[in-house]
This record gives C-alpha cells, sequence and structure tokens, in this order.
C-alpha cells in the first residue's frame, strides 16, 4: 500500500472502499455437501491497516498447483536433516 501523499495512493484507496464491502458467496451444487461459505476479499484489522484475506487470494489468485500442496502438506511434520 502506498504511502498518504504518493502518487498511487488515492487509487489504491479507492479501490479498497470500493472492493471492501463485496463478498462472494460460494455454495455447492449439492446440498449433502453442506451450507457453503462467504468470502470477503479484505480483512479490516482496524481503521488503518486492512490484509488481503487469505483464502481469498488462494482462490482467485494463487495458481492451483500451489494451493493442493498447501492444503496437502498442511499438519504433515517435515523429517530434519
Amino acid at each position: 500500500m502506498p504511502q498518504k501523499g504518493d502518487a498511487g495512493f488515492k487509487t489504491v484507496l479507492n479501490l479498497l472502499r470500493t472492493l471492501g464491502p463485496m463478498k462472494f458467496e460460494v455454495k455447492p451444487k449439492n446440498n449433502k455437501d453442506g451450507d457453503g461459505f462467504v468470502l470477503h476479499p479484505f480483512d479490516r484489522i482496524d481503521a488503518q491497516t486492512t490484509h488481503l484475506n487469505h483464502m481469498f487470494n488462494a482462490v482467485f489468485f494463487l495458481p492451483m498447483h500451489v494451493v493442493k500442496k498447501a492444503l496437502t502438506d498442511f499438519g504433515k511434520k517435515k523429517k530434519r536433516s
């Protein structure tokens, strides 16, 4: 995020204000698979701090092979040499 007074600050701030209230509702075709979930693009920490939601990042931006590796390796203990 650019600092206040930088050239791109106003553009980025307007983008965050526009995308902030958006939400994506994910629902399965088959109700037996669950209710689904809601994704928000950003997590607002406080009035001055906003972070990109990690799940939103994984669904929309990360390559599928990276997401699969992260999910399959999650919780596995690595062997030390």
